[in-house]
């Protein structure tokens, strides 16, 4: 593939420049894959997105609490995109409350995702902020 000749030009080129590195360079390939959709585990932050409910989804910015969102994200397993959207339309609907860092109140903190490759299900795991199992299940019930 064109992938794979451009690697073993750069690598010819390498070794020519700098002869002490090996007798020979090695005979192996390099394949590259799929730069969208690979991948299958996602462990996001959930902050508050208003005042009575609903969540803002996805990766903590630099130095910071402050989630950026990432909807679409190309990276991800297009079913993680797709529990991702579920989750944040069913958190407003049954009016959940994201995680506050700076008040450290809020239900829902994280979401972890898991993709079977095979079959395109995902495992879904809620971290959720609460004393004990009792307190929590009216609300997970509804999720």
């Amino acid at each position: 593939s064109e992938a794979s000749s451009f690697c073993d030009t750069q690598m010819d080129l390498a070794f020519q420049q700098n002869p002490g590195l090996a007798l020979s360079p090695p005979k192996f390939k390099v394949f590259i894959g799929n730069v969208h959709h690979w991948r299958t585990h996602a462990k996001l932050a959930v902050s508050r997105k208003g005042k009575y409910g609903g969540i803002n989804l996805g990766l903590y910015r630099a130095g910071s609490h402050d989630i950026l969102e990432i909807p679409k994200c190309k990276v991800h397993h297009p079913s993680i995109n797709a529990a991702v959207e579920i989750i944040i339309k069913a958190a407003s609907r049954v009016k959940t409350v994201g995680y506050s860092e700076e008040k450290m109140e809020g239900m829902l903190r994280y979401v972890q995702l898991s993709v079977e490759r095979s079959s395109g299900k995902v495992q879904v795991t809620l971290v959720w902020n609460a004393e004990d199992l009792k307190s929590a299940t009216p609300h997970l019930q509804l999720l």
